[in-house]
């Protein structure tokens, strides 16, 4: 958490320069949302890595695809609405998700054979998240949309999440 606080706080002081103060929020928002996730992807991939073994792997593997998705997307649609090309877009995927592998071989590699461990790991990694959703997703459609538009999403969401833990 402090590393991504500092990394928060940075990146309220760097100048990003287009001709258009939309596009800066959408250039500030893409990186600030590509490294957060990559900070948050670390934990997930030794904590993935560590439980190779167990009978943990083919669940986990499934959570890692399907959280994978909206991280794609959080990392692509700002970095397309500032006017970045594909190339770039990739590239920023890429940097979010590497650290999983590089996580995943780190934890494979070396073990963690404390379960606690891999719980606080992991714990750690939802905390980054949680924090730049509450901050960077959400708060940023708090101040471009009405207020009831994004409770209602929100909820949504809640049920669709309900939905997939009890019945899928």
């Amino acid at each position: 958490m402090v590393i991504y606080k500092h990394l928060e706080k940075v990146s309220h002081h760097v100048i990003i320069i287009t001709n258009d103060a939309k596009k800066d929020l959408f250039v500030h928002s893409g990186l600030f949302l590509t490294f957060s996730i990559a900070l948050h992807n670390f934990p997930t991939g030794i904590a993935l890595g560590a439980n190779t073994h167990d009978s943990l792997t083919k669940p986990m593997m499934t959570a890692i695809m399907l959280h994978n998705i909206p991280e794609g997307i959080a990392v692509f649609t700002p970095l397309l609405m500032a006017g970045f090309g594909i190339f770039s877009i990739i590239l920023g995927a890429t940097i979010a998700s590497a650290p999983i592998g590089v996580g995943a071989f780190i934890g494979s590699n070396y073990g963690m054979g404390v379960p606690w461990l891999v719980a606080m790991i992991i714990a750690l990694a939802m905390g980054v998240m949680l924090s730049v959703t509450g901050k960077e997703i959400f708060g940023t459609a708090l101040r471009t949309s009405t207020k009831i538009y994004c409770v209602i999403m929100a909820v949504i969401g809640f049920v669709l999440v309900s939905f997939y833990l009890f019945f899928l």
